[in-house]
């Protein structure tokens, strides 16, 4: 399974929009190699929901800012997890605490 986490996916904003365009790309990349990918956005509103990038439409979850739900949910998906891609270098201590738990879990960081 591969993880896209991100600060936010459903304002407007630089980062916002950086953060869809690097969540599509992910996805797809996923898909090509039949591999599961969630989309995670930490300061979006809890719950489901979705973006556009282009004609192509994206799902993805929100935590509301809830740290411990967000570390709770990344936690279970480890047995799983073999890609994290974090869109924030404030998210990077993140990676560093999965790594000390599955050893063999790649994350990519964008800065």
């Amino acid at each position: 399974m591969w993880i896209g986490l991100f600060p936010e996916l459903s304002e407007v904003g630089g980062i916002q929009q950086v953060s869809r365009h690097a969540g599509g790309v992910l996805l797809k990349m996923a898909r090509e190699r039949n591999l599961p990918c969630q989309l995670l956005g930490f300061n979006d509103a809890r719950g489901l929901g979705s973006f556009r990038v282009g004609l192509e439409e994206y799902s993805f979850r929100g935590f509301g800012r809830d740290k411990l739900a967000l570390v709770s949910f990344l936690l279970r998906a480890v047995p799983q997890l073999e890609v994290l891609y974090i869109g924030h270098v404030n998210l990077a201590p993140l990676g560093l605490l999965l790594r000390l738990v599955r050893p063999r879990i790649k994350y990519w960081l964008m800065e």
